[in-house]
C-alpha cells in the first residue's frame, strides 16, 4: 500500500502477488490487494480480493477484521453500482463475532437503511458509529440527514457545516474513498442546498473517476435539481428555486458527461443492475432537461416508484402532452 501511495504501483502489485503466492488464505493480504486495485481503478479485481478477504476470515480472528472486510467489500460493490452484491455482503451473519466499534461499517449500514427509507435501522446503526467517531464528517452527515427527516432543518444545517469543516481538515492520505463527501453531498441535496451539493458531487467525480458511483451520483444530483426547478416554474416559485443554472445548457452537458462516464467506468463488471440504474437516470434527465413527448413516453416505461411517477407527471405537463 505504501509503494502504491508513492506512485510505484508496479512494485506494489509485484510485492502483493508474491506475498499472496506464499499465503493464499491471508485476510490482511487480500485486503491490501483490494485497496491497491481499487486505487488504481480496477474495481472488479478489487472486489474479487475483498470477497476473498471475507472468505479467508477465521472465526477466531478479532471482530474488527470481519467488519473491516465487510465494509471494504460492500463499499467497492457499491462503487460499482452492484446493488444486490452490496446487500448480500451487508447481510453477512455476524454470528458470535465480538462486535467492536467500527464506524465505517456502521455508517454504511445507516446509509443503506436511509436509502431504503428505514429510519429506525439507520438511527440504530448511527448510534453505534457515534460511539467511535462522533466528529467524523461521514457520521455528522448522517446525523444531519436524520435531522432533516425529523423536520429539524435548522439543526441539520449546523451539523452539516461542522461536517464540511471536518472534511476539509482531514489529512488527504486518510481520504481513500468518496463515501464521506458523497454522504455530505446527499445531506445538502436533501436540504435543497443545490449549489453546494453539486460542487461536492463534481469534486467526488473528479477525484474518484474510476468509480461508476461518483459519476452517477453527480448525474442524479443534476437531474433532481432540474426536476425541482421545473416544479418551481410550474408553481411560479422564485425565492426557493434552484435558479436558471439548473436548466442551463452547461448543466445538461455536465449531466450527459456524467452519464457517459458512469457507463464507461462500469464496463469492467458483468452486465447487471448497474445498466438499469444508469438508464433510469439518463431517461429522467432527458425528460427534465429536454421535455418532449418521446422522453415522457420513455419515462413511463421505467419501473414505477412514487418518485418516477411524479417525474412522469411533470414530464407530461412540461411536454404539453
Amino acid at each position: 500500500i505504501l509503494l502504491n501511495r508513492l506512485g510505484r504501483s508496479d512494485e506494489a502489485f509485484a510485492a502483493i502477488d508474491q506475498a499472496l503466492s506464499e499465503e493464499t488464505d491471508s485476510n490482511p493480504l487480500h485486503l491490501a490487494a483490494a485497496q491497491i486495485h481499487y486505487v488504481t481503478g480496477d474495481l472488479p479485481k478489487a472486489l474479487e480480493h475483498a470477497q476473498q478477504a471475507l472468505q479467508t476470515y477465521r472465526g477466531d480472528d478479532e471482530g474488527e477484521t470481519l467488519l473491516t472486510s465487510l465494509a471494504l467489500a460492500a463499499d467497492i460493490a457499491d462503487a460499482g453500482l452492484l446493488r444486490q452484491t452490496t446487500k448480500d455482503i451487508m447481510s453477512y451473519d455476524l454470528g458470535q463475532t465480538e462486535i467492536v466499534d467500527h464506524f465505517e461499517y456502521y455508517c454504511l449500514r445507516s446509509e443503506l437503511a436511509l436509502k431504503a427509507d428505514e429510519e429506525i435501522d439507520a438511527a440504530q446503526a448511527l448510534t453505534s458509529a457515534l460511539t467511535t467517531a462522533p466528529d467524523h464528517p461521514r457520521v455528522l452527515a448522517l446525523q444531519a440527514r436524520l435531522a432533516i427527516r425529523n423536520g429539524d432543518g435548522y439543526n441539520a444545517q449546523q451539523i452539516l457545516q461542522n461536517s464540511l469543516k471536518n472534511w476539509g481538515d482531514l489529512p488527504k492520505r486518510e481520504i481513500t474513498s468518496p463515501v464521506g463527501i458523497l454522504g455530505i453531498a446527499e445531506a445538502f441535496l436533501e436540504l435543497h442546498n443545490w449549489s453546494t451539493a453539486i460542487y461536492l458531487l463534481q469534486e467526488a467525480a473528479e477525484k474518484f473517476s474510476q468509480e461508476p458511483r461518483t459519476h452517477l451520483r453527480l448525474a442524479r444530483g443534476l437531474v433532481l435539481r432540474a426536476e425541482y426547478q421545473r416544479l418551481c416554474d410550474t408553481l411560479r416559485v422564485i425565492h426557493h428555486a434552484p435558479g436558471s443554472s439548473a436548466l442551463a445548457e452547461y448543466s445538461y452537458q455536465l449531466f450527459e458527461q456524467a452519464i457517459m462516464a458512469a457507463a464507461q467506468s462500469s464496463e469492467g463488471f458483468e452486465k447487471g443492475t448497474q445498466q438499469a440504474q444508469i438508464s433510469h437516470w439518463r431517461i429522467r434527465g432527458q425528460a427534465a432537461f429536454r421535455p418532449s413527448g418521446e422522453h415522457a413516453r420513455a419515462l413511463g416505461e421505467i419501473p414505477h416508484t412514487p418518485e418516477s411517477r411524479a417525474a412522469l407527471l411533470a414530464a407530461l405537463r412540461n411536454s404539453r402532452e
